[in-house]
């Protein structure tokens, strides 16, 4: 987690990131791309942002890849995204209809890099409401008998 008000945070403290091969850990992820078509990647994202309010908070960055083998910071490359504002309404509103108790205390950043690119940071802090659970679940396919 960068130390910093959200809106404070420039490429060059993302690129510190990449620089100082800083571990994912409790408190930051890591993701190329954000994918929030399908249940399963609805669910992954809401159980990451869930983990992090249910404990000390943490920041998940969003166009940094990693390595998955040692879960560092590889590459700054950021993703191409024409509406920022339609896609952190898309956010919000998985984040208010997707979880229970609702999550409060979040913020949500877009990084400009001079590739043209963005980061996104959702920060999300320790709730005092915890715990949160995702309402949303993978069906499981029925079986026939």
């Amino acid at each position: 987690m960068i130390l910093k008000d959200i809106n404070q945070i420039t490429e060059s403290d993302l690129m510190d990131l990449v620089t100082n091969a800083t571990d994912e850990r409790k408190d930051n992820e890591y993701k190329q791309e954000l994918f929030l078509n399908t249940e399963k990647e609805k669910v992954e994202f809401l159980a990451d942002v869930s983990s992090f309010a249910n404990s000390n908070g943490g920041d998940l960055y969003i166009g940094i890849k990693e390595d998955k083998n040692t879960n560092k910071p590889i590459a700054l490359p950021g993703i191409s995204i024409e509406n920022t504002d339609q896609e952190k309404l898309k956010i919000e509103n998985l984040l208010r209809d997707g979880i229970q108790p609702r999550i409060i205390y979040k913020d949500i950043a877009w990084i400009p890099l001079s590739n043209g690119n963005k980061v996104l940071i959702i920060r999300i802090y320790q709730s005092d409401t915890s715990p949160h659970l995702s309402l949303i679940h993978i069906s499981e396919p029925t079986r026939p008998y």
